[in-house]
């Protein structure tokens, strides 16, 4: 029998609102002869009197436990998964007990997302996607044991690693940009796409140019602008380069665009759509200024460290951290660790929905580019970022 019919049915009422709440409804008094006598009911009424005033009594604490048992909960969708639901938002009414069988019920309303948000047995998330209860990464509460509550927001990102034939990375450049911290993960991403893996890199801007000059000079013939914040065409992964920060150039660099506030306002918006961002070198102190770091583990160049700490950032002391949705690395050369082990991380056979996953494709990459991989990335399930900074807070 379903919830609905049992809600439907007075017998049933009693044994949902018991299995729910675990409660043991022993008001109800009887005799042998199945009526309950004047002590059992408790007043000096005749006995029809007394078992009326004593089930009705009782049948609404059954009711009144039964009905707080489904909870309200709104889902909140990107990608994939908005694409599959038809909307970005979803009110739910729930009797699920666990995040668990949440996601499994969303999963069955919904067939186009069996096996996207749980893995094909039930027991973990799907590759890397990312599932926030109120903010907060559920691997970092109960997990999937995680309880549901009434008033849940839960925020349901697709893992960037797998699930589609292609993932797209926008590497978003400005003038002044630090030409390694974009060349180099644009240069791995690009071999990766020759290797088969499905992965498309592109040069990005916030307004039409026709070119951009980086902190040494170099000019680069942007591949577009940046779409906009959940289009169709907006990337799964943003990549932001650093440069010029420590030095405080005042003309073109990534403290000049902090000082702007345009590109932190544009990460902290594809991040509330449910992008993956990333920062390279200071593109960390970039991140930080649309509140993407705050209480979240991550790490800048060496040079800026305790500027990010000041932020309210967790530092730690990796060339890579990955935090779920959010990615960091360290100075300069660290962008081709990023790269090496998000290529790593999407052509991983156990991770990726693809017919072409190499697990051994970075290495290769690597070795094309005489480049000695270094392994101090740091994978965490910490707290959840609310999406950066309100728009409000930028003006």
């Amino acid at each position: 029998m379903s919830s609905s019919e049992r809600f439907r049915d007075g017998d049933g009422l009693l044994a949902l609102a018991q299995q729910r709440s675990g409660a043991a409804f022993d008001s109800i008094h009887t005799s042998t002869g199945g009526c309950p006598s004047k002590e059992a009911s408790g007043t000096g009424s005749p006995p029809g009197r007394g078992v009326v005033r004593t089930w009705e009594r009782d049948r609404r604490l059954q009711e009144d436990r039964a009905l707080t048992a489904r909870v309200n909960v709104e889902f909140r969708l990107f990608g994939p998964f908005r694409d599959a639901a038809g909307t970005n938002q979803l009110a739910v009414e729930t009797d699920a007990n666990t995040y668990r069988e949440l996601l499994g019920e969303l999963e069955g309303r919904h067939p186009e997302l069996e096996g996207e948000l749980l893995d094909a047995e039930g027991t973990d998330l799907a590759g890397d996607t990312v599932v926030t209860k109120n903010g907060t990464d559920v691997r970092h509460l109960d997990g999937l044991e995680t309880p549901v509550e009434d008033g849940d927001v839960v925020r349901a990102v697709p893992s960037v690693y797998g699930g589609s034939d292609t993932t797209s990375v926008h590497i978003l450049l400005y003038d002044g940009f630090d030409e390694l911290d974009a060349i180099g993960p644009y240069e791995v991403f690009d071999y990766a796409r020759e290797f088969g893996v499905g992965i498309d890199p592109s040069y990005r801007t916030l307004e039409p140019v026709e070119q951009v000059t980086a902190s040494h000079g170099t000019r680069i013939l942007p591949d577009g602008t940046l779409p906009e914040p959940g289009a169709s065409d907006a990337p799964d992964l943003l990549v932001v380069p650093g440069g010029g920060w420590s030095s405080r150039d005042g003309e073109a660099s990534a403290w000049v665009e902090a000082q702007r506030g345009d590109v932190p306002r544009a990460l902290s918006a594809h991040h509330r759509a449910g992008a993956r961002v990333a920062g390279v070198c200071t593109g960390g102190l970039l991140l930080a200024t649309a509140g993407l770091t705050d209480d979240r583990p991550a790490v800048t160049h060496a040079s800026a460290l305790e500027e990010l700490r000041e932020t309210g950032a967790d530092v730690r002391d990796a060339r890579v951290v990955d935090d779920g949705d959010l990615l960091t690395a360290g100075g300069v050369t660290s962008g081709l660790d990023l790269a090496l082990y998000l290529v790593e991380r999407i052509a991983d056979p156990d991770v990726a929905d693809t017919d072409v996953a190499d697990p051994d494709v970075a290495d290769r990459i690597a070795t094309v580019i005489e480049y000695d991989r270094r392994f101090d990335v740091v994978r965490t399930a910490g707290t959840d970022a609310t999406g950066g900074r309100d728009e409000s807070e930028f003006d």
